[in-house]
């Protein structure tokens, strides 16, 4: 039978409901016009990269109950802006920040600092192309061992496993090999 107390409504099942009459997983909210979630800390430790609140996961097995596994964290590391942070373990036990998020929206994977909308510190894998924004006949692109560089709509440069081919004006300085296709 479950109990009512003003919004918050615990079936028997230990299923919590907070503003949902029917809660259908162990903890359910409902809100129509704001957060359905605040985390408040208070804090005087502004200004400090560890200073913040978060969610955390841990699992409990075998004495590992007080190892954090995984993390989101909003940071305070200076005294009016915010980060927010995703961290998590890796397979050999190290817990540590992967992917961070400024305050002025630039967002660093494997760097706490980054310098540009996107920077990541290691290596990036992709399949496709790499378009430049709002105009899509201009790409370099990666096939099946080759890198070709168009632009206007027309492959300007082709690098294959057996060598490049230039089209258009070629002008490489100080180089006696440039020929013009």
């Amino acid at each position: 039978m479950p109990k009512f107390l003003d919004d918050i409504i615990v079936d028997g099942g230990a299923k919590l409901g907070i503003g949902a009459t029917n809660p259908d997983k162990q903890l359910t909210f409902v809100q129509a016009d704001d957060d359905a979630i605040q985390i408040r800390r208070l804090t005087t430790g502004q200004g400090n990269a560890a200073a913040g609140s978060g969610i955390s996961w841990t699992w409990t097995s075998a004495g590992t109950d007080t190892q954090t596994w995984a993390a989101i964290r909003a940071i305070m590391p200076g005294s009016s802006n915010s980060h927010l942070t995703f961290s998590t373990r890796t397979t050999g036990g190290s817990f540590g920040e992967r992917l961070r998020i400024t305050d002025a929206g630039l967002v660093g994977i494997g760097t706490a600092t980054p310098d540009f909308q996107l920077d990541v510190n290691g290596d990036i894998g992709m399949n496709g192309k790499l378009y430049h924004n709002g105009d899509h006949n201009t790409y370099i692109g990666f096939e099946s061992d080759n890198i070709k560089l168009r632009t206007g709509g027309t492959d300007r440069l082709e690098i294959t496993n057996s060598g490049a081919t230039f089209t258009g004006v070629v002008d490489i300085t100080n180089s006696t090999e440039a020929t013009d296709s």
